[in-house]
């Protein structure tokens, strides 16, 4: 945490008042928060796009319904499953977008629709505003579980017990922490290299967000 701070620090204008007698602490800090959350979000794109790749996101179609302990999620699993998962997984594809919005025409962090194969949107600056700036992959997996849970026809009321309780994409992203079922890890993680260049996605498709792999 020394290291990531110092780096930040050092890569920031200087805040110095009219005096030039210093700056503002609290200034200061709120750079250092947009930094931080700037990279997380460039950082969260580049690992979309690898996730678009299918290799980690088959893991999930590698675990054992009968290994997630919520009864909820395993009920659900086992119909995804039945529904043909994999080739769910194949076939589908992403979006990212500043703006991702659910049947019912709300904004979300993420969405998808009833149907297998269906494009999953994701807005990454919505997930680092939710989540925070330190976002495992086994994580990101268990969002995705969830959003290919949608093409399995079941709404977000469905799969959710109350108001902020996803017990599907929980029970992923812990199995995949606890048994490291890919290469996803449980690790925090935030890869200041991304704070250094242009958002990846920019330089791939020369335009960011709505870029559909």
């Amino acid at each position: 945490m020394k290291t990531i701070l110092l780096t930040l620090l050092f890569s920031l204008p200087l805040f110095a008042g009219n005096e030039g007698g210093g700056g503002s602490s609290s200034n200061l800090a709120v750079a250092i928060l947009s930094q931080q959350r700037d990279c997380a979000i460039k950082s969260l794109e580049v690992r979309f796009w690898y996730q678009a790749q299918k290799t980690d996101l088959m893991s999930i179609n590698a675990i054992a319904t009968d290994s997630l302990k919520d009864p909820k999620a395993r009920a659900m699993f086992d119909k995804m499953k039945m529904n043909g998962l994999a080739q769910d997984i194949l076939k589908t594809k992403y979006r990212l977008s500043k703006k991702c919005v659910d049947a019912k025409g709300v904004s979300r962090s993420a969405t998808s629709r009833f149907s297998p194969g269906a494009t999953i949107c994701l807005n990454p600056e919505s997930i680092v505003d939710g989540f925070g700036i330190h976002i495992s992959d086994a994580m990101i997996l268990g969002l995705l579980a969830h959003e290919l849970a949608h093409h399995s026809g079941f709404t977000d009321t469905e799969v959710r017990n109350g108001k902020d309780f996803y017990p599907l994409g929980t029970s992923v992203a812990g199995l995949i922490m606890q048994e490291d079922l890919s290469s996803a890890s449980g690790t925090e993680f935030l890869d200041l290299s991304q704070c250094t260049r242009p958002s990846f996605l920019e330089m791939l498709k020369g335009v960011k967000y709505e870029v559909e792999f």
